[in-house]
C-alpha cells in the first residue's frame, strides 16, 4: 500500500491562531448580544407606561446559554398593557424597544462576521 504524508509547517500554529480568531468573532457576537439587550431593556423601561411602577421595574435581561438573550417581564398584566384588550388600548414598550434596536444589531453583527 502506497502512503503519501503531507506535511504543512507552522499547521499547528495556525490552527492555534484560527482558534484565537475565532474566539475573538464568537466574543464580539455575544458582547453584541448583551448591549443589544441592555439598549432593549433600557428602552423598554422608558417606553413603559407607568402607574405603580411595578412593570417597568420588573423589565430584566436573562441569558439562556451563549447565544441567547431574553428581555421580559413576569407581570401577569404586560401582555395586556403591551397588546391591549377590548376595553384597553395597546400601549406598547417592549415590541417598540426591540424593533428600534433592530437594525443596529444587524449591522454591528455585520461588521464583526466580515472580519472572519
Amino acid at each position: 500500500m502506497a502512503k503519501i504524508k503531507l506535511t504543512i509547517p507552522n499547521l499547528d500554529k495556525a490552527i492555534k491562531q484560527l482558534g484565537k480568531f475565532r474566539l475573538e468573532v464568537i466574543g464580539g457576537v455575544v458582547n453584541e448580544l448583551d448591549r443589544t439587550a441592555l439598549m432593549i431593556e433600557s428602552d423598554a423601561k422608558r417606553n413603559t407606561p407607568e402607574d405603580t411602577g411595578r412593570l417597568r421595574s420588573s423589565i430584566v435581561r436573562h441569558e439562556y446559554g451563549q447565544f441567547n438573550r431574553t428581555v421580559g417581564t413576569n407581570v401577569e398584566y404586560a401582555v395586556h398593557v403591551e397588546f391591549g384588550t377590548r376595553h384597553q388600548n395597546a400601549q406598547p414598550f417592549l415590541f417598540p424597544a426591540a424593533e428600534k434596536n433592530r437594525q443596529q444589531f444587524i449591522a454591528n453583527l455585520k461588521k464583526i462576521l466580515s472580519t472572519t
